[in-house]
């Protein structure tokens, strides 16, 4: 049995709750080595650019891929579930998931998620 969108934005949450403070201390320290401007020049997207998150956001979003092929009469859009709701359910992690300034995600020739 698949997980439904419920059970897979809630597992999402929870994932990117549990490295939030991760994520918080490595832009602090970055920010400490460095000045402020020069990281956020680098890090434009700040912590929706890290790599850590942009993993589990992938992850999540193939999730939601298999789950919309498995049942295409009820379709949902990942970035919706995976950014946009986010802000309202769990805005602790809102600064974090709203950074993400574009999807990466890739589409094949055919048009089918890679």
């Amino acid at each position: 049995m698949s997980e439904s969108i419920e059970e897979i934005q809630a597992a999402y949450i929870d994932e990117v709750r549990a490295i939030a403070p991760q994520l918080e201390a490595w832009l602090e320290q970055r920010i400490a080595e460095e000045d402020e401007d020069t990281v956020l020049l680098r890090w434009a997207t700040g912590l929706g650019g890290h790599p850590r998150f942009i993993e589990i956001y992938r992850r999540y979003y193939l999730k939601i891929e298999e789950l919309n092929e498995a049942a295409r009469q009820e379709l949902h859009d990942q970035a919706d579930v995976l950014i946009s709701q986010v802000e309202e359910l769990a805005p602790d992690i809102a600064e974090i998931v709203i950074g993400l300034f574009f999807n990466p995600i890739g589409i094949d020739a055919n048009e089918e998620t890679v």
